[in-house]
């Protein structure tokens, strides 16, 4: 966010519109949601998904799982 001429406010709807919707957005539709060119989408989603790998990457998940009504336990082979 540091540097860049986007506005904190696209990038707080960036970050919420990618993380709302469960398949992912786009960079064409997030660009027409927050009104900036491809480009612009395209690149904050990229950095926005770097940092949520850098993220995940120090947590690993334990005990039961749920996803989506599934359960998982720990140590399955899986």
């Amino acid at each position: 966010m540091h540097g860049t001429r986007t506005s904190l406010l696209k990038w707080f709807w960036a970050i919420f519109l990618m993380s709302m919707d469960k398949s992912g957005i786009s960079a064409l539709g997030l660009s027409k949601k927050i009104e900036v060119s491809y480009w612009v989408a395209w690149t904050l989603l990229q950095k926005i998904r770097k940092g949520m790998r850098s993220r995940d990457a120090k947590y690993k998940l334990t005990g039961v799982i749920e996803i989506d009504d599934a359960f998982f336990e720990g140590d399955a082979p899986f």
